[in-house]
């Protein structure tokens, strides 16, 4: 479990995140703020953010659920951000936008299947319209 663009975190559950690692690209950036859907708030008012950035992450091969977690800290509006994110080579969001999925200053989770064949989970993030952000990645 990754806080993408923050520290070391444990959340409500107990569960702890670690800082953010494994990126290629992109910045850090995140400010507080009252996240809807959650008490985690740092969780997801921190963030990795660019045009293109990406992760690679050293897990046993196997099939997983991967957890994507969003906020839109920023727009109010859908369409102002949309991205893709590609995960083990395919597309598992397309022109994704955040504040139509869930609204803004609002915690959203997106759940995948994919199954890693060479021992490291590859994500890719592709902005469409603005820049790509994530807040936190779990694999189960």
């Amino acid at each position: 479990m990754i806080n993408a663009g923050g520290g070391a975190f444990t959340d409500s559950n107990g569960n702890t995140w670690q800082a953010d690692t494994g990126f290629i690209g992109g910045t850090t950036t995140g400010s507080p703020y009252d996240v809807g859907g959650t008490v985690n708030d740092p969780l997801y008012y921190t963030r990795r953010v660019g045009q293109s950035f990406s992760y690679s992450i050293a897990v046993p091969n196997g099939a997983y659920q991967l957890r994507l977690r969003f906020a839109e800290p920023f727009y109010t509006t859908a369409g102002k951000r949309k991205f893709d994110v590609l995960a083990e080579g395919a597309t598992v969001l397309n022109d994704f936008d955040i504040v139509a999925s869930g609204g803004a200053k609002t915690a959203v989770v997106k759940t995948v299947n994919v199954t890693v064949n060479d021992g490291r989970l590859s994500l890719f993030f592709d902005g469409v319209v603005d820049n790509a952000t994530v807040s936190a990645i779990e694999l189960i």
